[in-house]
């Protein structure tokens, strides 16, 4: 065997171990047919390629070896800002975004001077939206919060909550405390409107209803096991709340006890409501909803079962929030986001 035959058969062996891809096959086929004496013409017919790939694959090839056919790891385009920078960026971005600030980033120009003024580099938009990109940024719709919202409150129900539940665990001590997540959305004849995909250019119209018909969805959820429990109501008042509490109670097993968690309204939390033996109601701090998981199911489901829907009676809008909340499994519910939402809450408790 010639030598360069035998010493291309060595350092095929180290070559094998990577990666293959159509150009590096391609680029052994040119040397292995050159190492047997075919003409760099022959070689360009027989692959389909140019004689100057034939070339440069044996021009490489020759100067250091097979090993020298592999691509080239490629640096990419440098980055508009080092690590420091862009933490930097970061922290200014969540600092004019927090709840107090009136001046939030809500155009790319802001991203484009903070830039510039911090750091004396001036890029084009095109630039700044690669690069927020790049750097994990992304425009988002802010979660609203109630003026009266108070931190410091909700601090405390989750400082004082894994108190409560020893007690709840004290009082049933032969039962097994499941948590639920309860509240009500209204629906009906104002559309409920949700992003649709269409392509660039194309801005779609829909029907829009302002009528007044409408109906609730009482719901509550375990976010654990995702199974739940609902009913379609007309009103949102004690005596609709008590219809589900007696409801529901009449599915816990024997063996369970319910910690029911839900926001002070006045549909909940009155003289007026009985509530059944085994359940027990803890109420959230005031104007705090994003404490209760059952939002984002609402969300999913005005987003998926309700948008865009047109109703003629009161009849229509009962059955449409019947079939949306009757579409929901164990499976969905898991699905939509309830694990960090869990995650976050324990590390807070």
């Amino acid at each position: 065997m010639p030598k360069k035959v035998t010493h291309f058969n060595e350092t095929l062996k180290g070559l094998l171990k990577k990666k293959l891809t159509a150009q590096l096959l391609r680029r052994l086929a040119i040397i292995l047919l050159f190492l047997i004496d075919i003409k760099v013409k022959e070689i360009s017919v027989v692959l389909k390629c140019s004689p100057k790939t034939v070339y440069q694959t044996i021009r490489k090839f020759k100067s250091d070896g097979i090993m020298n056919l592999l691509e080239k790891s490629r640096t990419g385009r440098k980055s508009l800002l080092n690590l420091v920078e862009v933490k930097d960026l970061k922290k200014q971005l969540i600092l004019k975004n927090s709840q107090e600030s009136h001046t939030k980033v809500v155009h790319v120009e802001i991203i484009k001077n903070l830039i510039l003024k911090n750091n004396g580099k001036k890029f084009s938009r095109s630039d700044i939206y690669s690069f927020c990109k790049k750097i994990g940024l992304r425009k988002v719709k802010p979660r609203p919060v109630h003026v009266k919202n108070d931190p410091e409150v909700i601090a405390k129900w989750r400082k004082e909550y894994p108190k409560f539940l020893d007690k709840v665990k004290n009082n049933f001590p032969d039962k097994k405390i499941v948590q639920y997540y309860q509240d009500e959305t209204r629906y009906g004849q104002k559309t409920i409107t949700s992003g649709i995909w269409s392509p660039k250019g194309v801005r779609p119209e829909y029907k829009n209803e302002n009528s007044f018909l409408n109906s609730w969805i009482y719901g509550a959820i375990n976010t654990e096991t995702g199974k739940r429990f609902g009913l379609v109501l007309p009103t949102l008042n004690s005596e609709n709340m008590q219809i589900l509490l007696n409801a529901f109670s009449r599915k816990i097993k024997r063996s369970e006890h319910v910690l029911m968690i839900l926001d002070g309204s006045r549909a909940h939390n009155n003289c007026k409501i009985v509530v059944p033996k085994n359940i027990t109601l803890h109420f959230l701090p005031p104007y705090s909803p994003q404490l209760n998981h059952i939002e984002r199911l609402w969300s999913y489901l005005k987003r998926n079962h309700l948008s865009f829907r047109l109703y003629e009676k009161i009849d229509d809008i009962i059955q449409a929030g019947s079939d949306a909340w009757n579409k929901l499994t164990d499976k969905i519910v898991n699905s939509i986001g309830f694990s960090q939402s869990r995650k976050r809450c324990v590390e807070h408790f």
